[in-house]
């Protein structure tokens, strides 16, 4: 279906239309217009795949990092202080009482 409906250029842009048209690029001015619009929407188009697959790429990384963190929780702890001594103390135990 065609729709029709006044569009206002800038000088600039008018100069290019009607001279992409003598030379033959575009058949009319309104060619010109509708081949501008699907390049914008292809582009648009893109931009959209690029920002889902990157959107993607995020929701992988906070999930993945969210693995690593709950599994972090779960361990034991190493620290010295875990075995109810003071640092110092644990530093002067004998290597075959370390918890590891």
């Amino acid at each position: 279906m065609t729709v029709k409906t006044t569009l206002s250029f800038t000088d600039r842009h008018h100069r290019f239309i009607a001279e992409q048209v003598e030379k033959g690029v575009y058949a009319t001015a309104s060619a010109s217009v509708a081949a501008a619009i699907e390049q914008m929407m292809q582009a648009e188009e893109e931009r959209q795949l690029m920002i889902s697959a990157l959107a993607d790429v995020i929701r992988e990384r906070a999930a993945s990092r969210a693995r690593i963190t709950s599994t972090r929780k779960r361990r034991s702890p190493r620290s010295p202080r875990s075995w109810g001594s003071t640092t110092s103390e644990a530093i002067h135990r004998p290597a075959s009482s370390w918890r590891l």
